[in-house]
């Protein structure tokens, strides 16, 4: 897995834009598709694609980045259409708020700020995430995060747009332990993350009574299993 390194600044000049002091100007060497009027600036966490070579990334005019040609999660290799990852907002909330209780998630602890959302070309939500603090200390010694509500929209699913948040939000995690509570059916795509199942003697005591009660729910609403997932901060 690459990342790549550039993202727009949010500060217009007459030449194009002013980089932020943390973020310096970088020489790109893949495909960019800004115009000339874009500088690029180093992110701090910098999106990461599996396809180097096959993805274009072009600037947004609220300081974002938008991908195009994103390597499916589950069809190597094929291409979605342009996808920007921005924060979300509070209009959001009420899309999020819907497809969290649609797909039987916990609807508890949908705070705006947390949440990454993934916006296509035409302004529709396609997908979101979000990080959320976790109580206890993991075995790292930092604060542990856990990773919640990571949705894609039906219409946009099978095309890259899930991994896409996914390496986003385990990005802003920085050197943090993230857990997350999941159905077994989904196993095989965290693991392409670098997640590792846990057993239930390893669950964290912040997370065991939502696992306890995310079993009856699992078992009625979807007939699988529930696990629960951890990625050390070492992992790539």
């Amino acid at each position: 897995m690459y990342a790549i390194p550039p993202v727009c600044a949010q500060t217009p000049t007459r030449d194009g834009v002013q980089c932020n002091a943390n973020y310096p100007p970088v020489q790109y060497l893949g495909r960019v598709g800004t115009r000339s009027t874009h500088r690029l600036c180093q992110p701090a966490n910098p999106p990461r694609v599996s396809q180097l070579g096959a993805v274009s990334l072009s600037c947004t005019a609220s300081g974002g980045y938008r991908l195009k040609g994103i390597a499916s999660a589950s069809r190597e290799g094929s291409t979605g259409s342009d996808v920007t990852l921005r924060n979300a907002s509070p209009t959001d909330l009420p899309t999020i708020r819907k497809a969290v209780v649609r797909e039987r998630m916990n609807p508890l602890g949908l705070r705006v700020e947390r949440f990454v959302v993934a916006e296509g070309s035409g302004g529709e939500i396609q997908g979101f995430g979000q990080l959320a603090p976790l109580g206890g200390a993991a075995p790292s010694g930092k604060q542990p995060l856990e990773l919640k509500s990571l949705i894609v929209e039906p219409a946009h699913r099978n095309a890259g747009v899930g991994k896409m948040l996914l390496r986003e939000l385990v990005a802003r995690a920085h050197d943090s332990d993230i857990f997350l509570t999941t159905l077994a059916s989904t196993e095989p795509f965290y693991e392409s993350a670098n997640f590792s199942t846990l057993s239930r003697d390893q669950i964290p005591g912040a997370l065991l009574f939502e696992y306890y009660a995310g079993i009856v729910v699992a078992r009625l609403a979807a007939q699988q299993r529930l696990i629960v997932m951890r990625r050390a901060p070492d992992t790539e």
